[in-house]
């Protein structure tokens, strides 16, 4: 049960009329250059005097009458040179932002919900537009403002049939998406098969509506005169109160579901234009409305109140009419999701929710300029007309001389009545003035010639290292605002995005993506997956970025080259990455058009599937190397025949040697053993000699002994 301290409706709206009379809108942006004034008919906060100065409107540096009246257009210029590099690194790929897995099991779900989420803020929600549109406010005006919600009108789409069954028309009443809007019966004679005959067959004729969706996701630019947030608040999440005032008809509101009764007793608009921006400039319906066109002012408006009185404030979602003071309650309900708001900002401001735009940056120099091509102007035309100084009672038609033409004559009584008074040449030093002013703009912004296309001084001669630095020092404060753009703004709309998908979408969907029919079903995504914004490739132009990724891609070759498909250093789908990081950085989409998107485990998949095919250029080798094989097999058994031919001729002359060796030892032991038994006879001889001869007497011979 409710304690008495809660909330009621009318705390509520007292609450919502403090808020918005309190808090930081453009009526109540009252500072001018840091110092806060009462709003009067004429005053201007700072940011709608930076879209006056966006469209060249300088009020606070009027015109002397006769002068120069013109306007440097600083603040457009350089936001206009900002604009084509922003958009081309948000909008440089079919991927704006790449959902990343919060927990195991999501890394299918993660690729899904990138795919589907990125087709639906290009085509369902007209994304590059939204895009633009967010970045040009950020740029003027500090804080860019998006809309992010879920619309549960249903969508249908009407049909007509005519001549159905009845068991056609049975088929198409159960279906639960189908509604009936019309209906006839006709019969249509027909022969029976059986008896020959001709009776009536009841056709039928209907036209229907089906549902084609149960609501869809939208996504709008909210103008930043129409947005508020709490004085005190830092985000869009955390302030006490954030509020979007817009106006809508009667009609409006009774197709919201409000009752005729409420919407019929609400005030009307009183058609008078913003007290702070008129974007429109024509008077619209307004005042001039009448029954279902009359206009009501609403606020949609996010606050945190106690309204059950536990003592603590919950999120609530509260939707009144009328003006202040005078509001009346719409809606007030608990509010358990994301605040449908994203602004992005391009420069960051410690601990305050707005930032700094780029003509906060520019408006002081922008006025500075004015007064100096003025100053340029003016002393040209004074040199191209000087003024003269003229004796008066000398002249005798001063018409001409107050009026001059060209070929005029200046008739004069005597010589030097007519003079004119030189204006000095001041032009050339106020030009150097200007070029200075244009260098504190460059410091402050980092818009320079250098972070353009190309100018007129990008010929002249230059070391290239010594453009290379001018050109990342100029880039680094843009990137520094893409950077920005894309954490604090960007990332945190897609994350609300794929939320309110993931909530409200209730049935699968089938889209065309990349030539192919492709069916998701949001309902089993986890809403909490991180993403990333896929933004640039950093400080670098476009044909730097192409050069760095063609580098990487010769140095991936390489290693493939070297080490094989299969190598832990570069896997295909790292390969296949930087081919698609190459024809975005080029500037095309759809870069799984030119190569498939593959990943490594379908790449292992294919090589297994894959007939064993040698490259030509390895089987060439192959070949070589068989060919190189065989030579020297050739060449191993010739040289193996050779020797066993000389050994073998070794062989037998070594064997012919021996024998000739043996035959000449076996006739010397036979002619020693001759001449041995031939001592032997001859000394048995001598021996018998010696004998006899002892046998008489001694007897002395000189025959050697045969040893």
């Amino acid at each position: 049960m409710a304690r008495t301290d809660a909330v009621s409706d009318d705390d509520l709206l007292r609450l919502i009329d403090e808020e918005i009379a309190g808090g930081i809108s453009f009526e109540n942006d009252l500072t001018l250059n840091g110092e806060r004034r009462s709003r009067t008919s004429s005053t201007k906060g700072d940011r709608e005097t930076a879209l006056e100065y966006f469209d060249g409107v300088v009020r606070d540096l009027p015109a002397e009458t006769g002068r120069s009246q013109v306007v440097s257009r600083d603040v457009s210029d350089i936001i206009g040179t900002m604009l084509p590099g922003l958009m081309r690194v948000f909008d440089g790929s079919d991927r704006v932002a790449v959902y990343s897995p919060a927990r195991p099991g999501d890394e299918k779900s993660a690729d899904q919900a990138t795919d589907y989420v990125n087709h639906v803020w290009a085509n369902d929600c007209d994304g590059y537009l939204i895009l633009l549109t967010w970045i040009m406010d950020a740029l003027q005006v500090r804080n860019g403002i998006v809309k992010a919600y879920w619309d549960p009108t249903p969508e249908t789409e009407a049909e007509e049939f005519t001549g159905l069954s009845d068991e056609q028309l049975v088929i198409l009443f159960d279906d639960p998406d189908v509604e009936v809007v019309g209906y006839a019966e006709r019969p249509q004679m027909v022969q029976d098969p059986a008896t020959g005959q001709s009776v009536p067959l009841p056709l039928h004729d209907v036209k229907i509506r089906r549902r084609t969706s149960s609501g869809r996701l939208v996504i709008e630019n909210v103008p930043p005169e129409d947005f508020g947030i709490s004085r005190r608040g830092k985000s869009v999440d955390t302030a006490r109160c954030v509020w979007h005032r817009t106006k809508l008809t009667r009609s409006d509101l009774l197709k919201q579901g409000y009752k005729r009764d409420l919407v019929w007793s609400l005030p009307a608009s009183d058609g008078a234009p913003s007290e702070t921006v008129d974007r429109e400039q024509d008077a619209g319906v307004g005042a001039e409305g009448s029954g279902a066109n009359t206009e009501i002012d609403i606020v949609e408006a996010y606050v945190f109140a106690d309204c059950d009185g536990d003592g603590i404030a919950e999120s609530r979602k509260v939707v009144t009419a009328g003006g202040a003071g005078g509001r009346k309650l719409l809606k007030n309900e608990e509010w358990s999701d994301d605040r449908p708001f994203a602004d992005l900002t391009p420069q960051v401001v410690p601990h305050r929710w707005m930032g700094r735009s780029i003509a906060d940056d520019v408006m002081d120099l922008m006025r500075v300029k004015t007064s100096l091509w003025r100053g340029v102007l003016d002393n040209t035309y004074a040199q191209n007309r000087p003024q003269r100084e003229a004796v008066q009672d000398d002249i005798i038609n001063p018409d001409e001389v107050l009026n001059p033409t060209f070929g005029g004559v200046i008739r004069v009584k005597k010589a030097g009545a007519v003079r004119d008074v030189v204006t000095p040449q001041i032009a050339d030093k106020i030009l150097v003035a200007i070029q200075a002013v244009d260098g504190i703009a460059q410091r402050r912004t980092g818009v320079s010639g250098a972070t353009a296309s190309l100018d007129a001084t990008a010929l002249e001669p230059q070391t290239a290292t010594a453009e290379q630095l001018e050109h990342d020092a100029s880039y680094a404060r843009v990137e520094l605002i893409a950077r920005n753009m894309a954490k604090l703004g960007v990332k945190k709309l897609f994350s609300k995005i794929l939320r309110i998908i993931v909530r409200n979408q209730d049935r699968p969907r089938t889209i065309r993506l990349r030539d192919q029919w492709v069916e998701f079903d949001p309902r089993a995504w986890n809403a909490s997956m991180d993403v990333e914004v896929n933004i640039g490739m950093g400080t670098g132009s476009r044909e730097r970025d192409l050069t760095m990724l063609a580098g990487v891609a010769a140095r991936q070759e390489k290693i493939i080259q070297t080490l094989g498909p299969d190598n832990p250093v570069v896997t295909p789908s790292m390969y296949v990455k930087t081919l698609h990081k190459m024809v975005e950085a080029s500037g095309l989409k759809a870069p799984e058009t030119y190569f498939a998107d593959v990943s490594d485990e379908d790449f292992a998949k294919w090589m297994a599937s894959r007939p064993q095919q040698q490259d030509p250029r390895a089987q060439a080798e192959v070949a070589k190397i068989q060919a190189q094989v065989q030579g020297d097999q050739q060449k191993i058994a010739a040289q193996v025949e050779g020797d066993r031919t000389r050994a073998e001729a070794h062989i037998q002359i070594e064997r012919e040697r021996m024998v000739a060796e043996g035959d000449l030892e076996r006739d010397r032991v036979n002619r020693d053993f001759a001449l041995r038994r031939e001592e032997m006879n001859l000394e048995a001889q001598l021996k018998g000699t010696e004998i006899l001869a002892g046998m008489h007497s001694p007897a002395q011979t000189d025959i050697p002994r045969q040893g």
